[in-house]
């Protein structure tokens, strides 16, 4: 939490472990947050940032009452159309859905031996204009274990053979 900024934090919506993360530190924000929460925020001690940030718990325990019976990604909408700075605390389901990292291409598809079709996390960086690697599925557990054996511990194809004969190796 900036020492110098109220209010501003994570504050709970509906549901289980739903959240979402409010700036509205600035004039403008809080006159517009203020009269979106009204009256939940109708407090005198909030009218000026000295004293919202004097009055910080109290003015984050108010926004947490208003928030906390909202759906998340409905509040996210109304806010962010009032100008405000927020934006909901995503877990991987939400990430994968997310459209302005589908806009970017930041998941790709991938044809996974084992469960078929998936979406899959791309590169995190882009050097250009080398582009990027598509995604691709992880390896398999034990998948390069011959070769390991092979080249570098040193054994033959029938030294393999014979530990996976004798169960040592799937």
């Amino acid at each position: 939490v900036d020492p110098h900024r109220a209010p501003s934090g994570t504050f709970p919506c509906a549901g289980v472990d739903r959240w979402i993360t409010i700036d509205a530190s600035a004039e403008a924000h809080w006159r517009a947050l203020r009269t979106l929460a009204a009256p939940a925020l109708d407090d005198p001690a909030f009218d000026t940032l000295l004293g919202r940030l004097r009055s910080r718990d109290r003015l984050h325990a108010a926004l947490s009452g208003w928030t906390r019976p909202q759906e998340r990604d409905a509040l996210e909408r109304g806010l962010q159309q009032a100008g405000i700075p927020a934006y909901r605390v995503a877990d991987g389901d939400d990430l994968i859905d997310d459209a302005d990292l589908a806009a970017d291409g930041y998941y790709g598809p991938i044809e996974d031996p084992m469960i078929g079709p998936q979406r899959m996390r791309g590169a995190q960086f882009r050097i250009e204009p080398a582009g990027t690697m598509p995604a691709r599925p992880a390896p398999r557990i034990g998948a390069s274990t011959d070769d390991v054996l092979r080249e570098v511990a040193g054994f033959t194809d029938e030294q393999i053979d014979a530990l996976r004969r004798d169960g040592v190796l799937a």
